[in-house]
């Protein structure tokens, strides 16, 4: 039972499983997400928090929309390395392996685990609709399925419902442990297994 009234229910089932997606159309819609998991994570938990940009969100302006929504506490968690903001394309590249990401991703883990963070939540995002970074992106996503499931790792995607091809969101929904799609004017889950009601 969620007995705060503005909190987000799905937050408590984020925090049983390691990794979650969403699908979104709007900006709103994706801030109406990322921002409680962002905000859960800095305000109430020892863990560091990694956010890879979307791609066509530059450092500087999402500075600007954090600076809006979260207020002068950001510069602090920034500072601290509790906060980390890295672009789309200084993560993921042009032509790095799937083994070199994963490789990154056990870094940064093992780096907040040194640091005495608890554990890595991270907030990502896939592809633009024009890249050719798809078919490995899907891979990656399964092969960090794998390589992190018994960490101290909870992983958010957030996939633009305008970029992902559209035969792909059932295989990505079964590949997360909870999956949530926002259709007309609400959001739903788009796995049986989780509750009937969804509330933001």
């Amino acid at each position: 039972m969620n007995l705060n009234p503005l909190r987000p229910n799905w937050l408590d089932s984020l925090a049983e499983a390691n990794r979650a997606c969403f699908f979104y159309t709007t900006e709103e819609e994706f801030f109406s997400i990322a921002l409680p998991y962002l905000k859960e994570c800095l305000e109430n938990s020892r863990e560091r928090f990694l956010w890879i940009l979307p791609p066509q969100l530059v450092f500087s302006k999402a500075r600007e929309e954090l600076d809006k929504k979260i207020g002068s506490a950001l510069d602090q968690h920034l500072r601290r390395r509790r906060f980390l903001i890295v672009p789309w394309d200084k993560w993921y590249g042009t032509e790095r392996s799937i083994q070199d990401l994963l490789k990154k991703s056990d870094q940064i883990l093992q780096e907040a685990l040194h640091d005495g963070f608890e554990g890595l939540r991270i907030l990502s995002h896939s592809p633009d609709r024009t890249s050719s970074y798809w078919k490995d992106f899907f891979s990656y996503e399964e092969a960090s399925s794998r390589r992190f499931k018994n960490k101290p790792v909870i992983s958010l995607c957030a996939y633009s419902l305008i970029d992902c091809p559209a035969q792909a969101i059932s295989s990505i929904a079964l590949n997360h442990s909870i999956c949530m799609i926002h259709r007309g004017s609400e959001w739903e889950w788009l796995v049986n297994k989780q509750p009937s009601t969804l509330s933001l």
